[in-house]
């Protein structure tokens, strides 16, 4: 009895398409990407946007930046964008309500 004919080239050895070099330099170039969106949105400052048509007695978590403070009648507030806040204090931190100009 005659022996089998050999397996064509490439099968069970040699070149597969986890060999070739495009796949390594996709791979590369997907984890590049990846880690530069990460790196890149973690250097980002949070921002916080304010409403300038906001009602009073709205709360808000956080106020723009640069609010400076206002003491009148020995109550603080905060004044920013023509809008005045005044801070209160809950167990899960200071928040602002945003109040008619005193």
């Amino acid at each position: 009895m005659p022996y089998p004919p050999p397996p064509p080239p490439g099968w069970g050895w040699g070149w597969g398409w986890d060999d070739d070099p495009f796949w390594d330099f996709a791979a590369g170039a997907v984890i590049a990407g990846t880690t530069a969106a990460v790196v890149s949105a973690a250097s980002q400052p949070d921002v916080v946007v304010v409403n300038t048509a906001t009602a009073p007695g709205t709360v808000v978590y956080a106020l723009p930046p640069n609010c400076p403070k206002v003491v009148r009648a020995d109550m603080t507030y905060f004044t920013c964008n023509n809008l005045w806040y005044r801070p209160q204090y809950l167990s899960s931190g200071v928040s602002y309500v945003i109040v008619a100009q005193p």
